[in-house]
């Protein structure tokens, strides 16, 4: 990966969810540190192949953003810091022994299911499927007709005299 993709994603990473772990709850650190591991994956796939490496500063990288995710896995809660402690260790002896590709990415998915099972909440941001206008339009008659109308035009049956009207 080139120095600017890094540093744009680094950039990314730290700025959407700050490193210190102070300021933020378990979900958003288990978020931040699945997305570091499976950067370093990307970059140990553009370093190692078949287990030789290819580019040493590729692999130097995957190590740095692995070490990172383990130094942070240290401002979890007990609970998630068990969960996510022995797989990110095992990432890191991965990287070290030139595990394929493929056994460091199965692990990645199992850091993930523990986090978010520790966390009680999804590490992805985005719904994994495309939302259902059928159910989109249950909720619509449901929630919002009564002020917004079935088309949206803020003349349902409960919009007369209210103040501000609804949208």
């Amino acid at each position: 990966m080139s120095r600017p993709r890094i540093s744009l994603l680094l950039a990314f990473a730290w700025l959407v969810v700050p490193a210190s772990a102070l300021a933020q709850d378990d979900v958003s650190l288990a978020r931040r540190i699945a997305d570091v591991s499976a950067i370093a994956l990307a970059e140990y796939a553009e370093g190692v192949v078949d287990g030789e490496i290819v580019s040493q500063e590729e692999l130097g990288e995957a190590r740095l953003f692995l070490n990172d995710a383990r130094r942070s896995a240290e401002d979890l809660t007990a609970a998630a810091r068990n969960a996510a402690v022995p797989s990110l260790e095992r990432m890191i002896a991965g990287v070290e022994t030139r595990a394929p590709e493929a056994e460091l990415r199965a692990e990645l998915d199992v850091l993930r299911r523990a986090l978010e099972e520790a966390v009680g909440a999804p590490l992805d941001l985005m719904p994994s499927a495309a939302p259902s206008l059928a159910r989109g339009a249950t909720l619509h008659e449901r929630e919002c007709a009564q002020c917004h109308g079935d088309r949206g035009a803020g003349d349902g049956v409960l919009a007369a005299g209210m103040d501000p009207a609804p949208a």
